[in-house]
């Protein structure tokens, strides 16, 4: 997936705590200290996010992401309603919603 990040930077940085307001990728960087972003409100069914450590800095500041009302499934289908917490470093993920949850690809 990482091909999609062209030089061209179709991605949006992120460095505070805030809201992903639309479908997109999205670089979070927590080097300054961790973040919390909330996913999208009222997310469209198919909407993807592709959520990315560009700086490789989530295991020393972690980044949560608030699941803002909706449930977020594990990559075994198995729903959580509790946010989601990046500690990682160098880590990417794939989100998609489907109407009701979002899923981990």
């Amino acid at each position: 997936m990482l091909g999609i990040l062209t030089t061209k930077n179709p991605y949006q940085v992120i460095t505070a705590t805030g809201s992903i307001m639309y479908r997109g990728a999205y670089l979070l960087d927590s080097s300054a200290g961790a973040i919390t972003v909330k996913l999208p409100l009222n997310p469209a069914t198919n909407d993807i996010l592709v959520i990315w450590d560009g700086k490789g800095v989530w295991g020393t500041n972690n980044v949560t992401l608030d699941r803002n009302g909706q449930d977020i499934l594990d990559t075994s289908g198995t729903a959580t309603a509790e946010d989601l917490i990046l500690n990682q470093n160098n880590m990417q993920l794939t989100m998609l919603y489907d109407g009701t949850d979002w899923r981990l690809l």
